[in-house]
């Protein structure tokens, strides 16, 4: 038990190293552009949904659902709270507009971890997070500020909460109905995604 718990927290350092070393180095291609403006901390979360509800999912550069806006807002008034005025001509605003992707990116690395433990046994559980913690793809996508980082992790969570559905047990023992909460607070993230 004390060897997966310290091979488990290796891999989630390698994958954060990867992920958050020279975050804010390249500058914003112009996708992230698009979601850092969208996003902009003038507007409130309803008003950045129901203008893309209301053009039908017709954004930028053509297709998109919510969320990656919604994210992005949501951690610019988070910044503000914190006294980051975070804007186009501030040398970290490329590493500002990436971090909550980044975050989303390495949070899928524990709850993949769980599907594949769930699915089969612990050591797969970590073979699994490890291939993940260095996946170029994910790798890649997580260091990007567009919808594929939060539509895996929002996956990763729909699977863990349906494993548990499946095996009828909850993902967390002491709450009888995590497993479905999950799986609808996945199901829900991805359709937003």
């Amino acid at each position: 038990r004390k060897g997966f718990w310290i091979l488990f927290l290796a891999i989630l350092a390698v994958g954060a190293f990867l992920r958050f070393h020279d975050l804010g180095r390249a500058i914003l291609w112009i996708d992230e552009i698009g979601v850092a403006s969208f996003g902009e901390v003038s507007k409130s979360v309803g008003r950045i949904v129901s203008e893309i509800y209301g053009a039908k999912f017709k954004a930028f550069t053509g297709q998109h659902v919510p969320f990656q806006y919604v994210l992005m807002n949501s951690f610019y008034h988070l910044y503000s709270l914190f006294g980051l005025k975070v804007d186009p001509s501030w040398d970290s605003y490329s590493f500002y507009v990436r971090l909550p992707f980044a975050l989303l990116g390495l949070l899928t690395l524990p709850v993949i971890c769980g599907v594949a433990s769930r699915v089969f046994n612990r050591k797969v559980g970590l073979w699994t997070m490890g291939v993940m913690a260095v996946s170029c793809f994910h790798v890649w996508q997580s260091r990007d500020s567009t919808s594929y980082s939060p539509l895996v992790f929002f996956l990763s969570l729909n699977l863990l909460g349906l494993t548990g559905m499946i095996q009828r047990q909850a993902v967390f023992p002491r709450w009888k109905y995590s497993s479905e909460v999950i799986f609808v607070l996945g199901t829900a993230g991805a359709l937003f995604t």
